[in-house]
């Protein structure tokens, strides 16, 4: 089975469902709604596009830094191919918006049309715990626009040099520094 047709009445208002299961590509395409009364009288039909799209990423979020090295990769699959990316951290403000240059690496990919796949992927330089936060891939064309968020998390353990001395019980204690954004 394909999809499920139902119908249900509330007082004067008639509603018709459609539902699909398994919906997937080769599926999306315009869809009309038409509504014909018994005494032959015809309503304008309602038309909906239905589009599929998705934006994930590559490892999933949260992502936990705890080397200093941060790259993830936001992976768009749809039929349309996106006319560009955007990257935020934080917010969608456009003071928040992230570019190719001193701070991030980003390199986004042609799109596959065989697989109906584009990637974008941001590769981090000198790691600091203020990176911590959610960033956002946001993928445009001209008909719809998707976005996701990672949640990136960076941690850092930090072992002072220890000093050599010799105690009556013979113990000796080194003491670790942890930053982070949240306790371990």
């Amino acid at each position: 089975q394909k999809y499920k047709i139902a119908s249900s009445t509330s007082g004067s208002t008639h509603t018709h469902t459609l539902k699909f299961l398994n919906f997937g590509f080769g599926k999306q395409g315009d869809y009309k709604c038409k509504v014909v009364y018994s005494d032959a009288i015809t309503l304008p039909d309602m038309t909906t596009e239905l589009i599929l799209s998705s934006v994930s990423f590559d490892p999933v979020s949260p992502f936990f830094v705890h080397n200093g090295f941060v790259q993830f990769t936001c992976i768009y699959h749809g039929e349309a191919d996106p006319s560009f990316v955007k990257w935020f951290k934080g917010s969608k403000d456009s003071g928040n918006a992230i570019t190719d240059g001193n701070k991030y690496e980003i390199l986004t990919s042609n799109f596959d049309t065989k697989s109906s796949k584009k990637t974008s992927s941001i590769q981090f330089k000198n790691v600091e715990v203020m990176d911590s936060g959610d960033y956002i891939c946001e993928w445009q064309n001209n008909q719809h626009t998707r976005m996701a968020t990672m949640t990136v998390q960076v941690r850092t353990l930090r072992v002072d040099p220890a000093t050599s001395f010799i105690t009556i019980d013979g113990s000796i204690v080194i003491s670790c520094n942890y930053e982070g954004v949240d306790a371990p």
